[in-house]
């Protein structure tokens, strides 16, 4: 007997089995079976893979996570986590072994010296996956292919095999969008990631230009404080030099990264740029999630210094509906390298990426809803759409 259900008058009955078993049935069925596969199966083998070898010692064990935990290591005592000489960085001897971030990220990771190193570098990884679904969630992305789209990207699984800070980063951004109208937690969260990485200031402007300036301020104004209080810790060791450290950095690394705007056309490339930011800024104004998905773009292009896990935040700029965009980053399997090496067609890849993702924003993603079920099914409605009977007694039937 087939079930009946009874809802306000309606009754939805289940098609049969037999219904099931047509070719629109199988056809369901297979597509169904395929996307598993695809957005579930795959991803967690590559993550699985990914962080097998992450934790397993030898050359290739989270390389980035090494450089933190050393310099957390010299912080907490007391003692500078910066290099000697911060001009005489060069690509072969220090520039990608040396800590150059604000003392305030040694400081966070203090508490990670207390483990022994391969037992922090566990911790690590394990945490860096779960930012990322963390992230995800709270940039109100439901449709669970987006999940596992976004583990399909190289730039993703680099950033957690190497150990980066990218994973959280794109925490720290998920949650200022999150909590976008709580002023002291947006600035925690936008103080958190510029602190970190400095090229992530338009997200500043995003505040500003969406009418959040007192948010804005308090997040410059947090971001300073933080950092000066964790540089008082170290007696304010390498502060002097830290700007010379920058500069020398720059020099030695974009011409290794795939920041196009800089390598291509220098000053120039950087001025254009940023013009094409601000008129994109001005086209969509009083749009939120546009807004603030052109911020985490411009921060891309304008970076001097932009390596293969930097992608991960383009998670930050995709709408929360999944579309074959959400696959547009995995083609960057096709350049697995952290960096470009001055090879152009690497360049204009990864900037062809970028691309596709800016001129994919739409106003129309801010209007989209936000809630819904986990599980979005991908099926036509036409599909997935009971059989429905009329409730009326005179012109009802029990179905047998």
């Amino acid at each position: 007997m087939t079930a009946v259900v009874e809802r306000r008058s309606v009754r939805f009955v289940d098609a049969p089995i037999g219904e099931r078993m047509r070719p629109a049935g199988l056809l369901r069925a297979s597509k169904n079976g395929v996307q598993v596969t695809v957005f579930a199966l795959v991803p967690a083998l590559f993550l699985a893979a990914f962080l097998v070898i992450a934790i397993t010692p030898g050359g290739h064990e989270a390389i980035d996570f090494r450089v933190f935990y050393n310099a957390a290591h010299a912080y907490l005592h007391g003692r500078s986590p910066y290099p000697l000489v911060p001009g005489s960085l060069t690509w072969a001897h220090g520039a990608q072994s040396s800590y150059v971030y604000p003392p305030l990220l040694a400081a966070l990771l203090t508490p990670l010296t207390f483990l022994s190193y391969h037992l922090a570098v566990i911790v690590w990884v394990l945490l860096s996956a779960a930012a990322i679904a963390a992230a995800l969630w709270l940039l109100e992305v439901r449709d669970w292919r987006c999940y596992g789209a976004v583990f399909l990207w190289p730039s993703t699984l680099a950033g957690i095999s190497v150990g980066t800070l990218s994973p959280f980063l794109l925490l720290g951004l998920a949650a200022a969008w999150r909590f976008r109208d709580r002023t002291p937690a947006v600035a925690a969260a936008v103080a958190f990631v510029v602190t970190a990485k400095l090229f992530l200031w338009p997200v500043v402007g995003w505040l500003w230009l969406t009418g959040r300036r007192a948010a804005a301020v308090a997040a410059v104004a947090a971001g300073v404080m933080a950092a000066v209080t964790a540089w008082l810790w170290i007696g304010f060791a390498g502060i002097g030099s830290y700007a010379v450290m920058l500069r020398r950095l720059d020099a030695v690394e974009s011409a290794h990264g795939y920041a196009a705007a800089w390598q291509l056309a220098g000053g120039v490339g950087l001025a254009v740029t940023a013009i094409g930011c601000a008129a994109v800024a001005y086209r969509v104004r009083g749009a939120e999630r546009t807004a603030f998905a052109a911020a985490a773009i411009a921060a891309l292009l304008l970076t001097p210094i932009l390596w293969l896990h930097y992608l991960s935040l383009l998670a930050a700029a995709l709408p929360r509906r999944f579309s074959a965009l959400w696959l547009a980053p995995a083609l960057l399997w096709l350049t697995p390298r952290e960096g470009a090496s001055g090879a152009g067609w690497r360049i204009a890849l990864v900037t062809g990426v970028i691309a596709a993702v800016a001129l994919a924003i739409r106003r129309s993603d801010d209007s989209a809803a936000s809630h819904g079920a986990f599980w979005v099914r991908s099926e036509p409605a036409a599909l997935s759409t009971p059989r429905v009977v009329s409730a009326r007694p005179s012109l009802s039937r029990i179905i047998q």
